[in-house]
Formats: structure tokens, C-alpha cells, sequence
């Protein structure tokens, strides 16, 4: 008697496959006839995607009960879908029915990772290249966190640009990356020194050309208003400082201080260091001292009195004075001080 082939299949995949891993399809066979089949070829394919497609070729004795299985794994790069296994049996190149159907579902994940990571250093100044991969096969958005400090962001530039963030009393520098699947990104950052060095220099090198510039002997005019009148400023008190701020000392020391035309000195109110000489020069008086010389880190102190010819209420100002000086070796120099302005 001639039996026609009866198998019964049970079919097992897993309902959620995660395309990162590879994963077993059982299918368990029952010959139901005593006929020996020696060409039973099993097909497994998924319906929708196609990211299945298995064929295992296997015997079947009468009435034996055997369970056939494929390894399977897929592109970890898969996406996320819904799709049904399709089994089919064929026995000598006839399908035998029926065909099986199974669902099963290729899960979503996300994993993004740094996978280059590159250090540079040079003089004060480090750059630092960590290159991240998204690997999963939906679109990922992580944060990258980074310890730092108040002071150390000062010195930090990055790209893509940081943003910073605070929790458990400690500061961040925090990046905020979103990738498609296989999508990369490369943050730069890079810690430099270098302004520091670059402005201490440079206060250095000012520092440097303003002593080297800056005149030897200091004049600073001082005034004060020591009388008044009908509401304004009828006396004012004027004092000279000489000062030599360098360790050498210098000679024959002129100094000479200009009174405005509204105003005349009073000869008999000069201090310890007489005048030389007060005359006018058709701008207004003039008064002139001679110093034979100033030693080093010396001070003299000038003073004397004017009197104004109308008292004054509002604001003026007192022309600068002036000293000129030589060095031991006949080298000549001239300095002004400052402006004095007296406000009643």
C-alpha cells in the first residue's frame, strides 16, 4: 500500500527577537505514516521583511518524532518591526499542507558608545577626540557627562559646544548627542593654557616698558583751598613733591610751577625749600626752585600760598608744573606732573 506523507509541525521562535543576539528556530516533526521520508526539506521565511530566510533538509523514519532547528542571526542594524514567520514543508518537491504561520517582533534599542578615543598635548594645551557610534537600530539620544570645575571651564572650549550642568554639589560639562542608527559624532575638547601665559607676558612686557619709560624723578602737585570768601575759594595752598624713584641720583633739579593770571603768590608764605627766584613771564607768575641734587629713593617737599585776585565759586583747574634734572653724566630730562583741579 502506497502512503501519502503526513507530518505534523509544531513551530517555535521567540516572540520578541533582539537582532544583536542570535536566536533558535525549533520546529518539531511527526511523521503519522509508516512510510520512510527520505527528502523532507523544511523552508522558513519571514513575510514581510525577508531578514528570514532558513531551509533545512532532514529524514524522517515511520512514525518518528524528530526536532529540527536553524540558527539564525540578523543584521544588528535591523529595524524595529512586526512581521510572521512563514514555515513550509515539502516532501520531494511537494509542499504539504498546511503552511504554518507564527508572529514574532524585531525589538528597538539604542546604544550609543564611544569607540575612538584620541589625546593630543602640546605646551599648556591638551586636546582630547572621543569619537561616539549610535549601534542600535532606532534613533539615540544620550548625554555625556563630564566632570570639571568652575575654574576649568574658563579654560575649555569644546565642539560641539557644551552646556553645563550641577547635581550631587558637583559641576559638569554635559553634551547632549542624538543619533540616527550608525550615526557618529566626534567631541573635541580642548584645554588650553596658553591665554594665561600669553597675558602674564604680556603685563610682563608693559610692566618692563612702563618702568623703562616712566621718568626717573616724580612731580606731584597737590593744592588745597585754605581761605574763603564771600562763598568761594579766596587762598589756596600749593605743594610740590620731588621724588627720585630710581636708584640713581640725579643733579642740578629746576623746578618751576606756573600760578594763573587770576591768582599771585604770596611771597612771605613759602615753606622750608625757599624759591629761587618768582617771576612773571607775561602769562602770569612763575615760581622757580633749584635743587643742587636728589638722591636716591629722595623726596623733597615745595610749598607755598596764593592768593586769588576774586574769590572763586565754581570749579578750576592749576596749570602743571614741571622739573628738569641731569644725570651725573650731563644727560638731560624734563618731566610735568600732574593737573590739580579744586573743586569748592
Amino acid at each position: 500500500m502506497e502512503y501519502l506523507a503526513a507530518v505534523g509541525r509544531i513551530v517555535d521562535i521567540p516572540a520578541r527577537i533582539d537582532p544583536r543576539n542570535e536566536f533558535v528556530i525549533r520546529v518539531n516533526l511527526i511523521n503519522r505514516n509508516p512510510k520512510n521520508i527520505s527528502a523532507l526539506k523544511v523552508v522558513l521565511s519571514s513575510v514581510s521583511t525577508g531578514v528570514i530566510r532558513e531551509e533545512i533538509d532532514t529524514t524522517l523514519n515511520p512514525f518518528e518524532s524528530k526536532a529540527v532547528s536553524a540558527r539564525v542571526k540578523l543584521d544588528p542594524l535591523t529595524h524595529p518591526v512586526q512581521d510572521t514567520l512563514k514555515v513550509v514543508l515539502s516532501v520531494n518537491g511537494q509542499p504539504l499542507e498546511p503552511t504554518i504561520f507564527e508572529k514574532f517582533e524585531v525589538i528597538s534599542y539604542s546604544e550609543i558608545k564611544p569607540v575612538k578615543s584620541e589625546r593630543k598635548g602640546s605646551f599648556l594645551k591638551w586636546v582630547n577626540e572621543t569619537t561616539y557610534v549610535n549601534e542600535g537600530n532606532v534613533k539615540g539620544v544620550k548625554v555625556i557627562e563630564e566632570e570639571t570645575s568652575l575654574l576649568g571651564s574658563l579654560f575649555l572650549r569644546s565642539s560641539p559646544k557644551s552646556f553645563t550642568i550641577a547635581k550631587g554639589g558637583k559641576r559638569f560639562n554635559a553634551w547632549e548627542l542624538s543619533l540616527e542608527p550608525s550615526g557618529q559624532v566626534t567631541i573635541r575638547v580642548v584645554r588650553s593654557y596658553q591665554p594665561v601665559l600669553w597675558l602674564l607676558l604680556l603685563a610682563l612686557a608693559g610692566f618692563v616698558i612702563y618702568r623703562f619709560m616712566r621718568s626717573s624723578v616724580q612731580l606731584i602737585k597737590e593744592a588745597s583751598a585754605i581761605s574763603y570768601r564771600e562763598g568761594g575759594v579766596s587762598e589756596l595752598k600749593v605743594v610740590l613733591r620731588v621724588s627720585n624713584r630710581s636708584s640713581n641720583p640725579y643733579v642740578k633739579l629746576t623746578v618751576m610751577d606756573r600760578v594763573p593770571m587770576i591768582a599771585e603768590v604770596e611771597h612771605d608764605s613759602m615753606g622750608t625749600l625757599k624759591p629761587a627766584t618768582v617771576f612773571n613771564d607775561g602769562r602770569g607768575s612763575v615760581v622757580k626752585w633749584e635743587l643742587e641734587n636728589l638722591d636716591r629713593h629722595e623726596e623733597r617737599i615745595l610749598a607755598y600760598k596764593i592768593r586769588l585776585k576774586l574769590s572763586v565759586l565754581g570749579q578750576f583747574s592749576l596749570p602743571k608744573g614741571s622739573v628738569r634734572f641731569y644725570t651725573e653724566k650731563n644727560v638731560k630730562f624734563v618731566t610735568k606732573s600732574n593737573t590739580v583741579t579744586i573743586k569748592p
